[in-house]
């Protein structure tokens, strides 16, 4: 695919030019055991000018490379496990690469009831405006660039739920999760005596999100359905 856009804000220019190719292969064996298997290549190009208040010129690459097996084992379970690693390079200036595995679990004793759970790494590369952006047009706010922030990673994340059917009309979904993070982005305001208000965009250390969440869905009639839930989460610097 091939993205290409240009944006003027007064006397600035942003042109943004995106390449990538995503291939993907699928592979079953048996009946009961599906392989998946592919790699993602992309390209940006990213021209903000003038380069005073906009990004400059940078151009991004990430190549990933992505394996999954799901498997059923008997009649009640569903086994998913997978791989994927990214390498993420900014011409010149940084590079860094990550690794995200993830294994399932489905166990399904009627077709009521399922229990899932989940374990999984995860991460998001920040944007070149992110890393680069000097000048907020609608706040009037200053950035110091950070051209070295790193990707935020989830380092873990675990969930367990179920999903209960109540008949025809009515259905109930739960689950409690833990979801632990290192490196979040975050905005930052300085504060130097004598100088002007500066904000700059960095990595935190870590932070533990962690809750639990239901949810029921009722549909008394085939063309009214009422919906409800209720999440309570607990966020803090670890």
């Amino acid at each position: 695919n091939i993205n290409k856009g240009r944006q003027f804000i007064d006397s600035e220019t942003v042109v943004v030019s995106r390449l990538g190719n995503a291939s993907q292969i699928d592979v079953s064996i048996g009946d009961n055991h599906y392989l998946i298997g592919g790699v993602e290549l992309q390209s940006d190009l990213v021209d903000g000018q003038p380069d005073t208040v906009l990004y400059g010129h940078h151009t991004a690459w990430n190549i990933g490379a992505f394996i999954q097996d799901q498997m059923m084992l008997g009649k009640n379970w569903i086994v998913t496990a997978g791989i994927r690693i990214d390498q993420y390079k900014i011409t010149h200036t940084f590079s860094e690469a990550n690794f995200s595995p993830k294994i399932a679990a489905v166990f399904q004793p009627s077709d009521k009831v399922a229990v899932r759970a989940l374990l999984a790494r995860a991460f998001r590369n920040p944007s070149i405006a992110e890393r680069y952006t000097k000048f907020e047009q609608g706040g009037g706010l200053t950035f110091r660039p950070n051209p070295l922030l790193r990707a935020e990673k989830l380092v873990l994340s675990a969930e367990i739920g179920a999903k209960i059917n109540a008949g025809k009309k009515i259905k109930f979904d739960a689950a409690v999760y833990f979801n632990h993070y290192k490196d979040l982005i975050y905005y930052r305001q300085r504060f130097v005596p004598g100088e002007e208000l500066l904000f700059e965009v960095i990595n935190l250390n870590k932070a533990i999100m962690q809750g639990f969440e239901i949810s029921t869905d009722y549909m008394p009639l085939s063309w009214l359905n009422f919906k409800a839930g209720y999440t309570f989460l607990d966020a803090r610097d670890a």
